[in-house]
């Protein structure tokens, strides 16, 4: 680590557990501490979590449920935002296009305000379908040619002729 704000010591060796890596934006808080935190509510690493996130402990992030009108038609996703830079929580895909400004954040499709259409588009679609046809089509020749190269298989076979032997009775 970069900085290190916290180590536990284990079998004679010091690891870091709480700290930064590369860079300040990188923090890596180890031990599973944010479960014990959920489990515990242990007033400690809660102080050590606020000092990670840099935000006081009581403060959760300002949310609003903001009505949006989606519709989904064949490939087409429309979707009709009162407001600009609002989560559809819709999951982005990187082959949504769209005219206007259609952006991810937290894999989710953030669009803006007024109607967005995304296109779903599948940039190898018609090689893949020859592809997989060849495909079918050669498993159908291979399973024909088994089938000929086992025909011999099924053919019944005919029993020798007995003869009688000397000294058999009759």
């Amino acid at each position: 680590m970069n900085k290190c704000w916290g180590t536990v010591l284990d079998d004679g060796l010091e690891l870091d557990f709480y700290g930064t890596v590369k860079n300040d934006n990188l923090i890596v808080v180890g031990l599973n501490l944010t479960y014990f935190f959920s489990l515990t509510k242990d007033p400690v690493v809660e102080r050590l979590l606020s000092h990670a996130m840099e935000l006081p402990p009581d403060l959760l992030p300002q949310r609003e449920i903001v009505p949006l009108k989606v519709e989904i038609a064949g490939r087409r996703i429309t979707v009709d935002s009162p407001r600009p830079g609002v989560s559809t929580t819709l999951a982005y895909h990187e082959n949504f296009e769209s005219g206007r400004a259609v952006s991810s954040r937290n894999h989710l499709t953030v669009v803006g305000e007024g109607v967005t259409t995304i296109t779903l588009r599948y940039p190898y679609l018609k090689e893949g379908a020859a592809v997989s046809a060849a495909g079918a089509l050669l498993l159908v020749l291979l399973l024909w040619r088994k089938r000929g190269d086992d025909a011999w298989k099924t053919e019944e076979k005919t029993e020798p002729e007995q003869t009688d032997r000397p000294g058999s009775a009759s």
